[in-house]
């Protein structure tokens, strides 16, 4: 993710303005599918001229791409990009051997855009609420951002939000990702990054291809960057030097750190929001949790020894769109951590069993991840786990192995669907993807697994 200058508008709400320093909290955390045909918000159905930017923007990074082979083969290229490709090809044949992640075409390409952003994300929340406007697709379902390959688009659209009393935050995003519907190439926007952000990046845009629910953002945003951490710690423990693994961790550690910090930021803005203090002493409450904050930054700094990478995210403006920016993906991460745990850690089990949890309906899977969350060791809310046995160790890899053998039957039977509520004409139904629906009628209308 991209900090930006926020600057406060005349209402609450506030907005950011400008892009500044790269900083993703969790590489590829934002990705997004860019071919809407219907979308529909708090703010209603979006104009045609959204359908386009987000068509000729995709058309872009498409007809721009090579192959990452030809590039590094060739000589006329700076030897910095040729060598960064060589390590996204062994980053890719990692994921697919190591990590059972899907061996397709995408991040087997490269493209320069020739621009320092690839798309801009909008976020908005309510000035007394951290719960995000979502944008709802064709296709993905509803997240919690709306994406411009146009940033004055992006800006205008924001303006638009900030004139209703929302908070609101713009980030510039360096790599996105189509989640299978396309072969994404590698852009010239992530190739800034080091090598721990390159490897998240892959890593987690992959695992989405591997399992996406419908209309649940922070599922699979903190399974994508459960199965992004996991992938980096293997890779490190394999593939780098000892002396350069640690520094790497070190800063994935940092990372790790400056999220809890927002994480608590987030928990007592929760508490301030749901008591029953008046607007003015929730405005009140909600400066000082900032300030808060700051102070708390300061702190963690100096305990790593005033490393300032985090900086400009901090020193920008905060606002509620800007923290539930962050802890969308990271808040179910210890729910998957337990998930995993329970595998065996063992990847295809984990995700035969985040698959599982995927399937419940929405309110029930929300409070199996809340259980896994606190360690309960017979949560109630979640599927059976798995036996202790030979039996189920094999037994769960083949079930993964079936939900993605079975993808491409439903992918040709499902362009179109019909709407899911006569009252939202332009919100239909989502009903393809990279893996398998189960909102058909043998799993009782529940939301699709991915």
């Amino acid at each position: 993710m991209i900090p930006v200058r926020q600057q406060p508008g005349d209402n609450p709400g506030h907005l950011a303005e400008r892009p500044l320093t790269p900083m993703q909290l969790s590489a590829g955390r934002f990705a997004l599918l860019l071919l809407p045909a219907v979308v529909l918000s708090g703010t209603g159905c979006a104009s045609l001229g959204y359908y386009l930017q987000s068509i000729g923007g995709q058309m872009e990074v498409l007809g721009k791409r090579r192959p990452i082979e030809e590039v590094i083969e060739d000589s006329r290229k700076p030897a910095a990009l040729r060598e960064r490709l060589k390590l996204v090809t062994r980053l890719r044949e990692f994921a697919a051997s190591r990590l059972s992640l899907p061996d397709n075409g995408s991040y087997r390409h490269y493209t320069d855009l020739g621009r320092e952003f690839a798309v801009y994300n909008v976020f908005a929340t309510p000035e007394l609420s951290l719960q995000p406007i979502k944008s709802c697709f064709l296709v993905v379902g509803c997240l919690d951002y709306r994406g411009y390959f146009s940033e004055p688009q992006a800006r205008r659209y924001a303006r638009m939000l900030l004139r209703r009393g929302y908070d609101v935050f713009v980030g510039g995003v360096a790599a996105y990702s189509t989640l299978g519907w396309f072969n994404d190439p590698v852009l010239n926007t992530m190739l800034t990054w080091d090598e721990a952000r390159v490897a998240k990046f892959i890593f987690h845009e992959l695992a989405h291809q591997k399992l996406y629910i419908s209309d649940d953002t922070p599922f699979n945003e903190a399974f994508a960057e459960t199965v992004a951490e996991v992938g980096l710690e293997r890779w490190l423990a394999r593939e780098v030097e000892t002396l350069h693994a640690k520094r790497l961790l070190a800063a994935v550690q940092r990372e790790r750190d400056f999220v809890h910090l927002l994480l608590a930021a987030r928990s007592d803005l929760d508490r301030l929001f749901a008591s029953s203090a008046d607007v003015a002493a929730k405005r009140v409450g909600k400066k000082r949790i900032f300030e808060t904050l700051h102070e708390s930054y300061r702190a963690l700094k100096r305990a790593w020894n005033g490393d300032a990478s985090y900086d400009a995210w901090m020193h920008d403006g905060l606002n509620n769109a800007k923290i539930s920016a962050v802890v969308t993906y990271h808040d179910a991460i210890p729910a998957f951590r337990t998930l995993l745990a329970r595998a065996g850690q063992d990847l295809p089990r984990f995700y035969a069993l985040a698959g599982d949890v995927g399937a419940l309906p929405p309110v029930r899977r929300g409070r199996c991840l809340v259980r896994l969350k606190q360690g309960d060791a017979a949560p109630t809310d979640c599927p059976a786990l798995p036996r202790n046995d030979t039996a189920a160790i094999h037994e769960l890899p083949r079930r993964a192995d079936a939900l993605i053998a079975r993808k491409a039957r439903r992918r040709s039977r499902c362009l179109f669907c019909a709407p899911r509520h006569s009252r939202l004409p332009c919100r239909l139904r989502n009903c393809i993807f990279d893996g398998v629906n189960l909102s058909d009628r043998r799993s009782g209308g529940r939301d699709a697994v991915r």
